[in-house]
């Protein structure tokens, strides 16, 4: 009973306390906006003041300019220029013309409005006046110049007092003007203004008068002189509004403070601040008394049904788990003890699979009790990183597309065209999404089809740098009763126990699907209708992976081909249609055996047949085999290829098949790169006249291969390339080119600084070993200069080098580089070093690294040519390869003349670099074994130079070298020659 009186006074000093705090913030408020109020009218009436003085000086300035256009003013012209232009002020006390006379130094009026004031034209300005002094600093400073002054101080009370004036704190704006207005050179005179402080402002603030807050606003001029009221009387007690204007003069700083009067405090800054208190005082206490009752009568019917749900939850949790544990349970034991009594091999092992089946089962029902238990703790944590939502789709399509075929169900992935597939997300749990509702669609689903299609939804509101992707999973199964749909995502919730019974499950799966979509910011729905399958579908925000980019497979070979889809299935007639479209063919589709015919027939007559048909193994009324043979049998169609598309599995007679017409046959799911490319592949051999065999290909590795190699992207960089051997100069070039980047190429490093001088750079590629200036020396000047500021930016440099050897990390970091790769260049290592540093981790690439080279032919003495370096040669340079071999040829020729020139001469520094090139361009050709020799020459030839021989070697070991190399580079030639008319044997995955 105590503690519930406490209660209730807490409650009520928590509600006083909230009163007070509320009535507090509106009268803040007031304040505030009273404060902000005052603020804005003062700051307009200053703004006012300031464009008066402003008109005065634009006078000026016209009256210097009128000076400044005629070599004599007369009296006449002054004085109309003058009336003209003063028409609109009053302010003033005399405009005037002081003329400087450069012989003596000297200033003197020649020139004064009102006429009044005429008698003191001719009057010279003494260098003890005020005047005097403030010419000469409006002139040394060459610009208008504004002085605040007392007239008396001033001593000019005897020039331009004007009538009825006021002798006290004249504004006087001197205006210099020279002959050459644009360099302030040959002074010809000042023009000039004298204003009456009191006037000016009095006049410009009358405004006020007539505005809704007149008599709101005192005004005080505070500065180095005594203080000067403006406009209206100052309040006797210091105000909150007091607001303060600053204005610097030539050499004063005036200060406008304003004052807000009694009747603006009466307009705008007043507040019942104690009614506002009283008032929400009472409403608070009154409604923490009826919530204190609602909540008193609420709290035992809570109680009560908390307990009664616990319990039900507590005795269904303990029955579905007692059931899922111990089924599979009751199949690992069995099975044990029958192992134990059995002597037959093969029931043993049968045995064993179902321990195996049963196990997975157990391990798939703990995982779940896990994660629905971590979920439940808050501590499920995500771990978003750079993926491809489509190859992750692709991926948990494979995982089940042998459960899928077990059951002849079409599995598809569709990702529509122009959907962001490159994103921020956790990978794991995409995937453990994604496979529960494939998982359940093949589970539910007998007959048909079950297709998981992703499309980028432009209408879900996300943050900037962000996309929202929709997923869809749908199946043609059994689907789901609205009383199911209403508790399918529930907790241990399954459609009835007659589907617990036959299909298995926690019910936890869906649950957990729905917890994990929410903590990714979604929301997962269904669409179902029973005996017609169903249909979950959740949009989920990404943050999108700018870095990586699409690039779509198009294949010379296919394109503008025409191709025929045969599926009964519109969604695979679709899906096909729009990967093999990307790829610039022409697509039409048909839905059975007898409309295929009917458009080949068609195609025929129009003199644009198909070259290649895509056939469903698996259709009604007429199956693939049986249109394939039809096909077949007409001769206007014998030059079209067969590919069979089939979610049934791979035939076992390729014989058979072949025999059908078929070329090659392909299994579902496959990835769209894979299609494109195993399409390119089938068609080129089926062209080249292997039309009686299949065509084996394998499309998975065909795919990633592809993405591979189209993963490392780098439109709009420009990077330097500094290298003075032209092979090694045309494989980094056409390295680039692949990458989108854009480059420039130098020969040594003294170019490299000329061009970094000239433009800017994203990346060097700098090798070490070049005439004229080394890579190390120009990375010492290139990091030197990024210390100093004359290179903006990073500038990050990869070191190419032909050297492994210890010490070579260490003195590339000494000169500057952030990565350093081995000879010879390796497009992928290239590819990858390049896409780390410019757009992938920066930690990792900002330390050095050294590339492992593709292919260690490090015990392969005798190997003349490395076919895996020559292969990849060709794969790099394409179209290029025979011009870069025959550059080699000549190039390694005119070094051995080199190095048999330098030898003749008994010049062993000659031979060093020579060598080094034929190394190095050996290597990267895969001249193995002239690489080898090279290689023995430069370091022999560096150990002769520097007097460390470990075995006495001298200028003969070089001679023989020398006899060995042109024996290998004669082997190596007869060895390319006998590959120019050899054709690498395909190498389909």
């Amino acid at each position: 009973m105590t503690n519930n009186w406490l209660s209730h006074i807490a409650m009520l000093v928590i509600g006083i306390s909230v009163s007070f705090w509320i009535a507090w913030m509106v009268h803040a408020s007031q304040v505030q906006r009273a404060k902000e109020n005052f603020h804005h009218i003062a700051e307009k009436d200053v703004r006012l003041i300031k464009n008066e003085i402003k008109g005065h000086e634009n006078i000026l300035y016209g009256l210097g300019g009128l000076y400044l256009a005629s070599e004599y003013i007369s009296h006449a012209e002054f004085k109309l220029f003058t009336e003209v232009s003063t028409v609109e002020t009053t302010s003033y006390d005399a405009f005037g013309w002081i003329e400087y006379n450069a012989r003596d130094h000297s200033y003197s009026y020649t020139h004064i409005f009102p006429e009044e004031q005429s008698a003191y034209e001719g009057a010279k300005i003494t260098s003890n006046n005020q005047m005097y002094k403030m010419i000469e600093s409006a002139v040394n400073n060459r610009e208008t110049s504004r002085f605040l002054r007392n007239l008396d101080q001033m001593q000019l009370n005897d020039v331009h007092h004007r009538v009825n004036g006021n002798d006290q704190f004249h504004l006087i704006i001197l205006n210099p003007v020279f002959k050459n207005p644009r360099t302030k050179e040959d002074l010809i005179g000042l023009s000039y203004s004298i204003i009456d402080f009191y006037i000016l402002s009095d006049s410009t603030l009358a405004h006020a008068a007539a505005k809704d807050y007149a008599d709101h606003v005192v005004y005080k001029l505070e500065s180095g002189q005594p203080d000067i009221l403006i406009y209206g009387t100052p309040p006797k007690n210091i105000s909150p509004y007091d607001y303060t204007v600053t204005t610097d003069l030539s050499d004063t700083v005036i200060r406008w403070v304003a004052y807000p009067t009694p009747l603006f405090y009466k307009k705008y800054g007043a507040n019942n601040l104690y009614l506002i208190f009283v008032v929400l005082c009472a409403f608070a206490m009154t409604i923490i008394f009826l919530r204190q009752m609602l909540l008193s009568i609420k709290v035992l019917d809570s109680a009560r049904h908390k307990a009664e749900e616990a319990n039900r939850l507590k005795s269904n949790f303990l029955a579905t788990m007692s059931h899922e544990i111990r089924t599979p349970m009751n199949g690992i034991q069995g099975m044990a003890e029958l192992i134990l009594s059995s002597n037959n091999e093969t029931q043993i092992k049968s045995h064993a699979e179902t321990i195996i089946s049963s196990g997975e089962v157990l391990m798939h029902v703990i995982d779940d009790i896990l994660d629905f238990s971590k979920i439940e703790a808050g501590r499920m944590d995500l771990d978003p990183i750079a993926i491809d939502m489509l190859d992750l789709a692709d991926d948990v399509a494979e995982l089940y597309a042998p459960k899928a075929r077990e059951k002849a169900v079409e599995l598809v992935v569709r990702y529509v065209p122009g959907s962001e597939r490159f994103v921020y997300a956790d990978p794991v749990r995409m995937r453990q999404i994604l496979s529960n509702l494939v998982n359940n669609a093949i589970k539910f689903t007998d007959t048909g089809h079950i297709s998981v299609t992703i499309e980028e939804d432009k209408h879900f509101e996300c943050e900037d740098g962000q996309i929202a992707l929709n997923f869809k999973v749908s199946d043609t199964g059994i689907g789901l009763s609205a009383g199911a749909q209403e508790k399918i995502f529930e907790k241990f919730s399954q459609a009835d126990n007659t589907t617990t019974r036959k299909y298995g499950g926690t019910g936890l799966g869906l649950s957990i699907c729905k917890r994990l979509i929410e903590m990714m910011g979604g929301e997962i729905a269904l669409q179902s209708r029973e005996g017609y399958g169903s249909t979950f579908y959740f949009t989920l925000p990404f943050t999108r992976n700018e870095t990586t980019g699409l690039s779509t497979p198009r294949p010379p070979v296919l394109k503008d081909m025409r191709v025929l889809i045969v599926d009964d299935l519109a969604v695979i007639r679709q899906l096909v249609s729009e990967q093999l479209s990307m790829a610039a063919m022409r697509c039409d589709t048909a839905e059975s055996g007898e409309i295929a015919l009917e458009k080949m027939q068609d195609a025929y007559i129009d003199n644009d047949p198909y070259s290649l048909v895509i056939i469903d193994y698996l259709m009604p009324d007429m199956n693939g085999e049986t249109l394939a043979a039809l096909i077949k049998d007409y001769d206007d169609f014998k030059d079209a290829c067969l590919v069979m598309l089939t979610a049934a599995g791979s035939p076992s007679k390729d014989d058979y098949f072949a025999g059908k017409g078929f070329s090659a046959y392909l299994s579902k799911p496959v990835r769209a790169h894979a299609l494109i490319e195993t399409l390119a592949l089938v068609w080129e051999v089926f062209s080249n006249g292997n039309r009686h065999e299949m065509i084996h290909v394998d499309p998975h590795a065909l795919g990633k291969k592809y993405e591979e190699e189209n993963k490392y992207k780098l439109p709009g960089a420009h990077i330097l390339i500094a290298e003075d051997n032209l092979v090694n100069q045309t494989f980094i070039r056409k390295t680039l080119e692949e990458m989108d980047a854009d480059f420039t190429i130098v020969s040594n490093g003294r170019e490299a600084l000329d061009a970094i001088e000239q433009t800017d750079f994203d990346l060097v590629i700098m090798d070490c070993l070049m005439p004229v200036m080394d890579g190390f020396e120009a990375s010492r000047e290139i990091t030197r200069r990024k210390n100093n500021g004359e290179i903006l930016g990073k500038l990050p440099i990869v070191a190419l080098t032909a050297n492994a050897m210890k010490g070579d990390r260490e003195r590339c970091l000494e000169a500057g580089m952030e990565m350093y790769l081995t000879k010879p260049v390796r497009k992928h290592a290239l590819k990858e070093a390049l896409f780390t540093i410019l757009r992938g981790d920066k930690n990792n690439a900002s330390k050095p690294a050294k590339i492992v080279p593709l292919h260690n032919t490090q015990n392969d003495d005798n190997l003349i040519l490395c076919e895996a370096t020559l292969m990849e040669a060709k794969d790099v340079l394409k179209d290029e390869y025979e011009q870069v071999l025959e550059l080699y040829i000549s190039g390694s020729a005119e070094r051995i003349n080199e190095i048999k020139s330098a030898l003749s001469e008994k010049n062993i520094e000659a031979v060093i670099r020579p060598a080094h090139t034929l190394k190095s361009t050996s290597q990267q050709m895969g001249a193995y074994r002239l690489f080898r020799t090279a290689k023995e020459m430069e370091y022999t030839a560096k150990a002769i130079r520097e007097g460390v021989c470990e075995n006495g070697e001298n200028i003969h070991d070089l001679f023989a070298l020398l006899y060995d190399i042109e024996i290998q580079f004669a082997e190596t030639q007869d060895a390319l020659n006998a590959l120019e008319n050899y054709k690498p044997r395909r190498n389909i995955p």
